[in-house]
């Protein structure tokens, strides 16, 4: 491992660790005080279900084909504040400037799979958070299922964003290479 990318797991740890206590707090909260354990185990059998869906459906869940869509919906500003984002980048290439994330075919291919495996995550979270919310909003606690809601844009659907916008970057460098 060269030491940009070790340099990198330690920087990318911060965005992960204050996102996640940001928007998983609430729902963990509300899970071991206001929900029925059973549903807690059957949203959790849901969301695990979830983590077997293949590549190519969030290839069909791709919003657009265009990454001038994704900009439009504020996926820059995301990228700035995520792992990998442009913020951590930059700090990492004030120490290491020779430092990239892809060098080269075989980790470009690494990449590509790696933004499916945070696609999945995030979309196992949202199958949780959603099914929470729908249950949060049928027991008439609003403010839980607004919470949730709002933590499931911000954490798992705009993340999900995030690597489709990836993806389409990296076709367009290799299309770019290849003419």
């Amino acid at each position: 491992m060269y030491s940009s990318e070790k340099l990198a797991a330690g920087y990318n740890m911060i965005p992960n660790l204050v996102w996640s206590v940001i928007h998983l707090t609430p729902i963990t909260v509300y899970c071991f005080t206001e929900m029925d354990r059973v549903w807690v185990y059957i949203f959790l059998g849901l969301s695990v279900l979830a983590a077997f869906v293949p590549n190519r459906f969030f290839d069909r869940m791709q919003l657009s084909k265009t990454t001038k869509f994704y900009r439009k919906l504020g996926i820059l500003t995301v990228r700035r504040f995520s792992q990998d984002g442009d913020m951590i980048n930059r700090l990492i290439r004030k120490k290491y400037p020779e430092h990239r994330i892809i060098r080269g075919y075989k980790n470009r291919e690494a990449y590509i799979q790696r933004t499916y495996f945070y696609e999945r995550f995030h979309f196992i979270v949202l199958v949780f958070m959603l099914a929470a919310s729908v249950y949060a909003f049928l027991q008439f606690d609003y403010w839980w299922a607004l919470t949730f809601i709002i933590s499931n844009i911000l954490y798992n659907i705009y993340p999900m964003f995030l690597q489709q916008y990836n993806r389409m970057r990296i076709e367009m460098l290799v299309k770019r290479q290849n003419t």
